[in-house]
């Protein structure tokens, strides 16, 4: 009881505030953690990301951050363009989540890791805001562009954190005739969920709050 509680309070939260809400009302970001933070949406781009996915069907793009100045600050590429003009974008977690079409949240905390890693992996971060960045469209591994799973993997593993699982799949249809090959090997978004080296300390989904909700209001007319 308490546990469902707590998860109404949250929706609620998410709800009333929609996309300006301070997701530090429902948890407390801890210096000196990296972040994984995973949304879903209904755009474009999302729907076919997700069809992609292992386990999460939700999931479509993923960014990676830490706390700057009490701030929880997030890196990630995009096929949209941001505001430096390429495909990378570095913004505020108010930012990330600022969609119409925002239907999907998670926020992951990398466990264990000490402050030699931790330092490394700021340092591969801050150091990839100094080239342009630009979206893989052909999703390819071994090129100098990226979609936004293999970002995070790139930057994790060049710090020898291995949390990304790739999966390989067949291509049919479109798919098949724009990527131009039979096979697809790629890191999902949702690749590293099965991590045990991961924890997931917050989710919030549109469509599982619209029938807690409904729930709520029906036994309320009763």
């Amino acid at each position: 009881m308490i546990v469902v509680t707590i998860f109404i309070v949250a929706t609620i939260i998410f709800n009333k505030q929609s996309k300006k809400m301070k997701i530090t009302d429902i948890i407390t970001f801890k210096e000196k953690v990296i972040y994984l933070v995973v949304r879903g949406t209904d755009s474009k781009s999302g729907w076919i990301a997700k069809e992609y996915n292992q386990i999460d069907k939700n999931a479509t793009h993923i960014a990676i951050g830490f706390l700057i100045n009490e701030k929880l600050k997030l890196f990630h590429i995009s096929d949209e363009l941001s505001i430096r003009n390429d495909n990378l974008f570095f913004e505020s977690l108010d930012d990330f989540i600022l969609r119409d079409d925002l239907k999907y949240l998670s926020i992951w905390e990398l466990k264990e890791i000490d402050n030699d890693h931790f330092n490394n992996i700021i340092k591969s971060l801050m150091n990839s805001l100094r080239e342009r960045q630009y979206f893989d469209k052909q999703i390819e591994f071994n090129n100098d562009v990226y979609y936004c799973s293999e970002y995070i993997n790139d930057i994790l593993s060049k710090n020898n954190i291995n949390i990304f699982d790739d999966n390989i799949i067949l291509l049919k249809g479109i798919p098949k005739i724009f990527l131009g090959r039979d096979t697809l090997n790629y890191y999902p978004v949702d690749g590293f969920m099965q991590s045990n080296k991961v924890i997931k300390i917050f989710e919030w989904n549109s469509d599982i709050e619209s029938s807690i909700l409904r729930f709520f209001h029906r036994a309320k007319k009763k």
